[in-house]
């Protein structure tokens, strides 16, 4: 009978260890790597996350297909680029719509209506060294439009076209001084335009006390020691020095004038 007993214990210790090895096995298997399982519920192909040891109680997560979803809803190749709506993903990330009429969006929205509660989109390099960071709006075989910081020109924000910084192609250049180029990458000014430059206006002056408006052709608001030229189209200009002494001139077309 004390043998029974003794062979029924080792026998009951060995089961609760059998049990136990057995659920960590499992456990291992399941939490290894965030492991991945996929089963059947409902009609529904699920991917179900378990978070490893030491990662925050509340990871874990499910991604569904629905029943009768392509096989291209959600793909990852061989080399670990992922593609949604295609089973060729071009990039790391590749959306592909195919459908005619139908408007291929990415949507980030932050649903807090609080304060700070913000959505952002953000692209980023390894630093001074890198490339640049720009994002690239493109008609197929027609045009393709780069905007982002140019890392290699002293960080400036442009505009371009070619798909591409840092080219004879930059179009609209703003530097960390805020100066903004047009046709230039190197504004000296708060604006500097390589080209003509075509307006109703112009005004100067912290309350644009001073102006030209090139439509009446009045010089309206200046103080004395001001050199103005004003066109009245091509061929035509009128050159004014604004002056409050007797004595001041202008020239308009091939006629000099004095003030009294």
């Amino acid at each position: 009978m004390k043998l029974f007993n003794f062979f029924k214990f080792l026998f009951s210790n060995f089961e609760r260890e059998k049990d136990r090895v057995k659920s960590r096995f499992f456990q291992l298997l399941f939490n290894l790597g965030s492991a991945l399982v996929v089963g059947l519920s409902v009609g529904t192909i699920v991917m179900a996350f378990n978070n490893p040891p030491g990662n925050p109680t509340t990871g874990g997560g499910i991604i569904g297909a629905a029943s009768g979803a392509p096989a291209s809803s959600l793909y990852i190749d061989s080399t670990g680029k992922v593609g949604i709506g295609t089973t060729s993903p071009a990039a790391k990330f590749h959306i592909l719509s195919s459908t005619s009429g139908e408007t291929t969006t990415s949507f980030v929205q932050n649903s807090s209506n609080t304060a700070n509660s913000q959505a952002r989109e953000i692209l980023r390099v390894a630093g001074s060294s890198a490339g640049d960071s720009y994002t690239v709006y493109d008609i197929d075989g027609v045009i393709s439009w780069a905007i982002g910081t140019d890392n290699s020109d002293a960080d400036k924000f442009k505009i371009a076209t070619g798909g591409i910084l840092g080219t004879s192609d930059d179009k609209l250049t703003i530097q960390s001084d805020g100066n903004v180029g047009i046709g230039t990458t190197s504004p000296d000014h708060k604006l500097d335009v390589n080209g003509k430059v075509r307006a109703n206006s112009f005004y100067s002056g912290s309350s644009g006390s001073m102006g030209l408006n090139a439509t009446t052709n009045l010089v309206t608001g200046f103080s004395s020691g001001f050199l103005i030229v004003v066109s009245e189209g091509y061929g035509r200009a009128a050159v004014i020095v604004v002056s409050t002494y007797t004595g001041a001139a202008f020239i308009a077309g091939n006629t000099l004038f004095t003030t009294t």
